[in-house]
C-alpha cells in the first residue's frame, strides 16, 4: 500500500459509455479480492445521485473514491470530494473519457486500477462558476454546450450518434456578443464559442487549449471567434488542435463574463442551461487526484 490507502469507495455508474456493458462489479471484486483493502460499492442510479455518494463517503469515510464513469460521473464525484483531502481515482469507462485522456490515464481496467493504488497524488486545480459549481476540466458557453444539450435530446451516444445532430446545431448556430470583465479590465468580442479551460484538450483528443495545466493555479479564457464545418469534425473525431487564427486566448484566476442573450452552457461535459452572466475564479489545489508517477 503504497500510498496507505485502507477504505476504498468505488463509485459505479452503470449507465456509463455506449457499447458492451461490462460487469464491474464484480471485475473489481476480483481485483481486490487478495489485497488488503476495505472496499465498498456505490451504484448510480437516476434518482440523486449526488446525494447517494455524499450518504456513501459519511458513512464509509474513504481515503480513496474510485469513480469507475465518464466525465460526467467524474465531475459529480469531484465536486463532492472538493477541499476534502480524499484521493479521487479514475476507472475511465465513458464514451468520450476526456478526462482519463488528459491525465494519461490508460483505458485497461488494470493499467487504471494500478495507478489508482499506486500513482502519483497531485494536488489539482478546480474552476468555481458562478459560487456553485466547480469545473475540474472544461466548461462553455455557446456552440459545443448545445451540441451537447441535442445530443441528450436525442438520446444517442457514441461518436457517431454525437455526429449526426451537428447539422442541427450548425443550422441554429449564432454569434454572442460577449462582455469580459477582470479587475478593471473590460473586453468585447463577437463569438460561437467562450472555453473555460482548467485543461487542454477536448475528450476526441482535439487540442483547445496548449497551455493548459490542472496544477498551476490558474485558466485560460479560450474565445473561438470563427468555427468552421472542419473544426467542428476535428472536436468529434480527431486528435489535432483548433486553427489559431480562429481563436483568442487569455490567462485568468477570476472573470466575469456577460452576453447579449441567454446562451447554452455545459460544464465537465454536462449541460446546464442557459445563462446570460458567468462568474469563474479559481480554486488552488482544491481536489487530490491519482495520476501517472510521470506527471
Amino acid at each position: 500500500m503504497i500510498n496507505g490507502f485502507l477504505q476504498i469507495l468505488i463509485v459505479i455508474n452503470p449507465r456509463s459509455g455506449s457499447g458492451i456493458k461490462k460487469d464491474w462489479p464484480l471485475l473489481l471484486q476480483q481485483y481486490f479480492n487478495a489485497l488488503p483493502y476495505n472496499t465498498q460499492f456505490c451504484m448510480l442510479d437516476n434518482n440523486g445521485p449526488e446525494n447517494i455518494v455524499s450518504n456513501a463517503i459519511t458513512a464509509f469515510s474513504p481515503q480513496l473514491v474510485i469513480v469507475v464513469g465518464g466525465d460526467g460521473t467524474i465531475s459529480m464525484v469531484a465536486q463532492l470530494l472538493s477541499g476534502k483531502g480524499i484521493a479521487l481515482g479514475i476507472i475511465p469507462a465513458g464514451s468520450a473519457n476526456g478526462m482519463a485522456k488528459e491525465l494519461n490515464i490508460p483505458l485497461t481496467l488494470n493499467e487504471a486500477l494500478d495507478i489508482c493504488l499506486n500513482g502519483f497524488m497531485q494536488p489539482c486545480d478546480m474552476i468555481e462558476i458562478n459560487s456553485r459549481h466547480k469545473c475540474l476540466h472544461l466548461s462553455d458557453i455557446g456552440l459545443n454546450a448545445q451540441l451537447i444539450k441535442n445530443f441528450e435530446e436525442d438520446n444517442i451516444r457514441g461518436k457517431w450518434g454525437y455526429a449526426k445532430v451537428v447539422l442541427k446545431t450548425l443550422w441554429r448556430k449564432k454569434q454572442m456578443n460577449v462582455v469580459f470583465t477582470m479587475r478593471n479590465t473590460t473586453i468585447k468580442r463577437k463569438a460561437f464559442m467562450v472555453v473555460l479551460a482548467n485543461a487542454s484538450k477536448y475528450g476526441t483528443g482535439v487540442q483547445i487549449n496548449p497551455t493548459g495545466e490542472l496544477n498551476d493555479g490558474i485558466f485560460e479564457i479560450v474565445i473561438i471567434r470563427k468555427l468552421s464545418v472542419i473544426e467542428l469534425i476535428k472536436m468529434l473525431f480527431h486528435s489535432g488542435h483548433f486553427n489559431p487564427d480562429n481563436i483568442e486566448s487569455f490567462a485568468a484566476t477570476h472573470i466575469s463574463i456577460t452576453t447579449k442573450r441567454f446562451v447554452h452552457f455545459q460544464i465537465d461535459g454536462e449541460y446546464m442551461g442557459k445563462v446570460k452572466s458567468l462568474t469563474a475564479r479559481i480554486l488552488p489545489e482544491k481536489i487530490v487526484m491519482m495520476l501517472p508517477a510521470k506527471q
